[in-house]
C-alpha cells in the first residue's frame, strides 16, 4: 500500500474514540450526571467549558510538541492520557473531579487531533481540503456510530462498565494507529526527497510564504478566523452538550433525541470531507461563510421545532454541517495562509478561541441562559446568531500576501 495513504489511514483511525467520547458520549452522560449530583445544566455544561479550555492550551502546546517531535510520539502520548483520563471518570464523586478529569481528557485529544490534521495534509499537499476534510470527518462522524453502542453499553452493562469498555478501546486503537503516523520527511532520506518534490509541485502554482507565529498574529486572516473558531465553535460545541436535552424540550421522545443528537454528529463528520474536497475546488472562504450561515438556519429552525421532530432533526443536522466546516476547512486555510513549517504551533494557538472563549460563550452561556429563563429557545437564538458572525468574520478574511 502506498505509504501516503496508509499514513491517512492511520491518521483517521487515531481520531476515531477521541471524537466519539467528546462529541457523543459526554452529551450522553449530562442526563447522568444531573441525577448522579443533583445540579443544574449551567454546573454541567462546566464540564464541557473545562474540556475546552484544555484545548485552548494543549492545542497549542500539541501542534509546538509535534513540529518538534514528531506526530507519532505526541499521538501515542495523547492516546494514553486520554484513556486514562476516561477510566478515572468512573471514580468521580463530585463535580470537581468531573471538571478536573474533563481537562485533563482534553489535553490527550489535543495531543491525538493536531498531529494527526498536519501528517494528513503534509502527506497530500496539493488535496489539504480532502486529507484534512476525512480526519476531520472521522472525528466528527463516529460519535454518530458509536451513540447507539454507547446507548446499549449503558443499558446494559451500567454507568461504570461502558466508560472502561471505551477506555480500553481508546487505549489500544489510539496506541496502534498512531505507530502508522509521522510527517513524511520525518522517515527515511526517500520520503523527504518525495515530499519536497510535492511541496515543489506546489510551489510551481504558487510561492508558499512560511509564517513564524509571531508574523502570523500580526495578520487580520489570523484574528478572524480566530474569531470564527470562538463564535461558531461555542455554538457547535454547545449543541454537543444540549442537543438530546434541545430535544426533549421540544418534545421528542428519549430514543428522537438521541437520534437527533445522531443527526448532529453525522453531518458534524461526513459534511467535513464534502466541506473539505469542495474548498479545494471553489475556496475555503466561500464554503465556510456559506455553511456557516446554513448552520445559522439550523438554530433558527428550533425555534419553532416544539412537536415537529422533522424541523428538529433538520435543524440538528444543519448545525452539524456548520461545526464540521469550521473543523475541516479552517485548517487547510490556515496552512494555505501561513505554510507548513510552524503549522502545528499557528493552527494550535487559533483553539485558544475555541477553548478559552468558545467554551464559555457556548455550553457556560448556553447552559446559564436555560436556567435562567426556564427554556433552550434563547439559547438557540444566541448560538444562530454566533453562526451568522462567524460567516460575516470568515468572509472577511483573506490570506496575506506578504509578511506584515
Amino acid at each position: 500500500m502506498r505509504r501516503d495513504l496508509l499514513a491517512l489511514i492511520g491518521n483517521s483511525i487515531c481520531v476515531w474514540f477521541p471524537g466519539a467520547v467528546t462529541f457523543g458520549l459526554i452529551g450522553l452522560l449530562t442526563p447522568t450526571w444531573a441525577e448522579m449530583f443533583g445540579v443544574g445544566r449551567g454546573p454541567l455544561g462546566l464540564v464541557m467549558t473545562f474540556l475546552l479550555a484544555s484545548l485552548g492550551l494543549f492545542m497549542f502546546l500539541g501542534g509546538r510538541w509535534s513540529d518538534r517531535y514528531g506526530a507519532r510520539l505526541i499521538a501515542t502520548i495523547g492516546s494514553i492520557i486520554a484513556a486514562v483520563s476516561l477510566a478515572l471518570f468512573t471514580f468521580s464523586e463530585s463535580l470537581d473531579m468531573l471538571y478536573l478529569l474533563a481537562f485533563s481528557w482534553g489535553a490527550g485529544i489535543c495531543l491525538v487531533y493536531v498531529p494527526t490534521v498536519s501528517s494528513a495534509q503534509r502527506w497530500f499537499p496539493q488535496r489539504r481540503g480532502m486529507a484534512s476534510g476525512i480526519v476531520s470527518m472521522l472525528f466528527g462522524i463516529s460519535a454518530a456510530f458509536m451513540i447507539p453502542v454507547f446507548r446499549y453499553w449503558m443499558d446494559n452493562l451500567g454507568y461504570s462498565a461502558t466508560l472502561l469498555i471505551t477506555a480500553i478501546l481508546t487505549a489500544v486503537v489510539g496506541v496502534l494507529s498512531a505507530q502508522l503516523i509521522e510527517f513524511p520527511e520525518r522517515l527515511s532520506p526517500v520520503l523527504l526527497v518525495i515530499s519536497k518534490r510535492l511541496e515543489e509541485s506546489k510551489a510551481e502554482r504558487k510561492q508558499e510564504i512560511l509564517y513564524t507565529l509571531r508574523e502570523a498574529l500580526k495578520t487580520k486572516a489570523f484574528w478572524l478566523t480566530w474569531l470564527t473558531w470562538a463564535l461558531c465553535g461555542g455554538a457547535g460545541i454547545g449543541m454537543v452538550v444540549f442537543s438530546t436535552s434541545i430535544s426533549l424540550e421540544l418534545g421528542l421522545t428519549t430514543a428522537m433525541a438521541a437520534t437527533a443528537l445522531a443527526a448532529f454528529n453525522l453531518t458534524n463528520g461526513l459534511g467535513r470531507m464534502m466541506s473539505g474536497i469542495l474548498s479545494d475546488k471553489i475556496g475555503r472562504v466561500t464554503v465556510m461563510s456559506s455553511l456557516y450561515i446554513a448552520g445559522a438556519g439550523g438554530f433558527f429552525l428550533l425555534l419553532a421545532g416544539k412537536g415537529l421532530p422533522h424541523i428538529v432533526l433538520l435543524s440538528n443536522l444543519l448545525a452539524g454541517l456548520a461545526f464540521g466546516t469550521l473543523f475541516a476547512v479552517s485548517a487547510p486555510f490556515i496552512m494555505d495562509c501561513f505554510g507548513t513549517k510552524h503549522y502545528g504551533a499557528i493552527f494550535g494557538f487559533t483553539f485558544t478561541a475555541y477553548g478559552f472563549v468558545g467554551s464559555w460563550i457556548g455550553p457556560f452561556i448556553g447552559g446559564l441562559l436555560r436556567d435562567l429563563t426556564g427554556s433552550y429557545q434563547v439559547t438557540c437564538l444566541v448560538f444562530g446568531l454566533y453562526c451568522v458572525a462567524s460567516a460575516a468574520s470568515i468572509f472577511l478574511a483573506k490570506p496575506p500576501h506578504s509578511k506584515p
